[in-house]
């Protein structure tokens, strides 16, 4: 395999440059089908780059489809699939130009889905935890009048209905808020409005996974912070403004993913006089606040904004209904109109049939209990997580206390690697999330995420035994592998 040169300047990470060169290298048949690729300490001897880099980056083409790894024999580039050309030709759209940058397929899963019984990957609430019932009772009375959600469209910055109900649900001015189909569109918005080429956009270190592949999309810089008990560092923060070109902070302060910090009173206060002094935009995700098991966490940095720096945005999918995919942002002066000029461009408004599901539903008043009854049952399986790692956690397993949300973050024993410890888990049917996915440049650590709002208690202590069991073995496979030291 000829050389590969990799770019320390580039906004693409190291992995990205080695999955990439790696693939084009095989769709042009510089690695033939069936060959061998170099060990992981030889090409990460090769590049001058951590073998973890290369690990990585072997995982992510693995997951893809383009190279196999059999145990003792080494990584091999994986077979063409036969007949692939007789559903038509489709490699020449590889030659064209893509307008976004190199964005990174997330293996979520490495193995088929087909295996997993029980998945705690994802951050949402199960279905049987949702008010369901109540929207099917709303969506039945609307059939009988269609024409309020069908005939018409929706205004781009959001039904006015619509708008009071969200604006009386998070006591806000509704003249402040717009509505976007979920938090992603937010979170793009605000990148393509505020972020200009060359300069900065700072994600918490670890961070949601969804937010590092929109900012990588806009191929903007990405800095990370680490996030500790109080929430974002903000003192290292203050540090990288003195240092780099920032233009934007993206922050979840309450109940954070996926540690499920919170960030303190005195930090939020902090960062409002970093981005005074600095000039900063930060897009604050407000995505689990009300789902506290005890008190709720301090004010959002919207409510203490005095100058105008926050976007703040509210996904109603997650505590209503994730089929809704609707969102309230709400920013103030010349940010509203920019937010949504944008958004126009876009998409000229989202859909009207979820806005007024989601509005009657709040309009109902019905849910206030619904949000009560959560905080209730994800305390008690929180609890159940907890007594189960406390029994069964072997030496080195670690977790990140909580006080509300739904995510559980863990850091692995040292030498035990979490896409390997995904994989063992999904062969024996359990999905949890790599804690390496949710890292915009170097991964601090081996961590998994579980999520803690499945239905079934039963189901969940037995997984949580089971993740126990899993790294147990793997953390005693690597003392077992570690040369004995010479005399």
């Amino acid at each position: 395999m000829d050389a590969m040169v990799l770019d320390r300047d580039n906004p693409a990470t190291l992995t990205e440059q080695i999955v990439r060169g790696l693939r084009e290298r095989i769709q042009s048949g510089g690695l033939a089908a069936g060959s061998r690729l170099p060990s992981i300490r030889s090409l990460a001897k090769d590049i001058q780059v951590s073998p973890m880099t290369v690990v990585k980056a072997y995982d992510q083409l693995e997951s893809a489809g383009w190279i196999s790894r059999e145990h003792g024999r080494g990584t091999f580039v994986k077979e063409r699939v036969k007949g692939r050309r007789d559903r038509g030709a489709t490699d020449w759209q590889l030659g064209l130009i893509d307008g976004l940058p190199e964005v990174p397929e997330v293996a979520m899963n490495p193995v088929a889905r087909g295996r997993v019984k029980v998945d705690l990957s994802n951050a949402v609430i199960g279905e049987e935890m949702l008010p369901m019932s109540g929207l099917a009772k709303v969506l039945e009375s609307f059939a009988r009048r269609p024409g309020r959600l069908l005939g018409h469209y929706s205004p781009t910055i959001g039904d006015p209905e619509v708008l009071a109900a969200m604006g009386a649900y998070l006591n806000l001015d509704p003249a402040e808020l717009l509505v976007t189909s979920g938090a992603q569109e937010a979170t793009y918005l605000a990148g393509r409005a505020f972020v200009r080429a060359g300069e900065a956009v700072v994600v918490e270190a670890p961070t949601y996974v969804g937010a590092i592949e929109c900012f990588r999309a806009l191929g903007v810089r990405l800095l990370q912070i680490p996030v500790d008990e109080e929430g974002l560092r903000t003192d290292l923060l203050a540090a990288a403004c003195e240092n780099y070109p920032v233009r934007l902070v993206y922050t979840m302060p309450s109940y954070h993913n996926p540690t499920g910090a919170v960030m303190s009173r005195r930090r939020r206060e902090h960062l409002l006089q970093l981005a005074q002094d600095h000039r900063l935009v930060i897009l604050e995700d407000d995505i689990w606040s009300d789902l506290y098991f005890d008190g709720p966490p301090p004010e959002s940095l919207y409510q203490l904004d005095r100058f105008g720096h926050v976007i703040y945005t509210k996904s109603f999918s997650k505590i209503v209904s994730p089929g809704c995919r609707i969102a309230a942002v709400a920013a103030r002066g010349p940010f509203h109109k920019r937010l949504l000029l944008h958004k126009s461009a876009l998409d000229l408004g989202s859909p009207q049939v979820t806005q007024i599901l989601v509005a009657s539903f709040l309009q109902s008043g019905k849910l206030e209990p619904v949000v009560a009854g959560l905080r209730t049952r994800l305390r008690e399986r929180y609890q159940i997580c907890v007594e189960e790692l406390n029994r069964h956690a072997p030496d080195g397993l670690l977790w990140f206390s909580v006080e509300g949300g739904l995510t559980l973050w863990m850091r692995l024993p040292d030498g035990v690697r979490a896409t390997e410890t995904v994989r063992e888990l999904s062969y024996q049917g359990l999905n949890v999330l790599s804690g390496d996915l949710c890292y915009a440049t170097e991964v601090l650590g081996p961590h998994v995420r579980i999520t803690f709002s499945h239905p079934d208690k039963d189901e969940l202590a037995a997984s949580v035994r089971l993740l126990c069991e899993t790294v147990a073995r793997l953390s005693q496979r690597e003392r077992s592998a570690s040369p004995m030291p010479t005399l």
